[in-house]
């Protein structure tokens, strides 16, 4: 069976906002998957093919909505099955496999000209890393964490906007902004994409435990 996993860009933030707090519960990922195969679903509805009283439906729904991972259905009277209850869809783009796969040769493409530019700038990167405060603090410039930071921030996102080719981040919960996004993939690999939002979400938490308790904000 085909299943949904998930990827975004931009600043999530940490806490009840970050949108990754909407799949780190197995029920509310079941529930963007239901959506993504039925289309627009009511509470009722995703409550008696999931078989969870209509209670805990609503209360992950609604945690949705707020992280604005789903959004109330335009629908008209006569595509409404039940008049007087909202249906609900997902509000962030998914890519099936076979989107990928018409995508993929132009992308090979705009990777080959980044990959080319980045090559011919990367003596100039090099030596402009040797004045950052990375290398005071024991990071050289082979480290695949300093790599991988300093060639995609090579793209950086302000030129493109600049050209008119990227749109700025929309505003989203917690003053953070955020694209999210979903492909189809295998039930192994949504579970995959599972623990490792979980793991992120362990570690961010964690991290806030130890600046809060650093900075006496407890």
């Amino acid at each position: 069976m085909v299943a949904l996993t998930f990827w975004s860009s931009g600043q999530h933030g940490v806490g009840e906002a970050n949108p990754w707090m909407g799949i780190s519960e197995q029920t509310r990922v079941a529930i963007l998957n239901k959506l993504h195969r039925k289309g627009a679903m009511t509470v009722k509805q995703l409550s008696d093919e999931m078989g969870f009283a209509t209670s805990t439906i609503h209360r992950h729904v609604q945690k949705l909505l707020d992280l604005e991972l789903v959004k109330e259905a335009n629908l008209s009277e006569k595509e409404k099955k039940y008049k007087t209850e909202k249906y609900y869809i997902i509000a962030f783009p998914v890519f099936t496999k076979a989107d990928f796969d018409t995508l993929q040769s132009v992308w090979e493409k705009i990777g080959e000209d980044m990959a080319e530019s980045i090559k011919k700038h990367e003596n100039e990167l090099k030596e402009s890393f040797k004045k950052t405060s990375f290398m005071k603090k024991g990071w050289i410039f082979d480290d695949p964490e300093i790599r991988f930071a300093l060639f995609t921030g090579a793209s950086a996102n302000k030129y493109l906007k600049n050209k008119g080719l990227l749109p700025e981040y929309p505003k989203r919960p917690g003053g953070n902004w955020w694209f999210f996004y979903g492909k189809e993939v295998t039930e192994k690999e949504m579970v995959s994409t599972i623990k490792r939002a979980k793991a992120v979400l362990k570690e961010q938490k964690e991290i806030t435990g130890k600046i809060t308790k650093k900075l006496n904000l407890q």
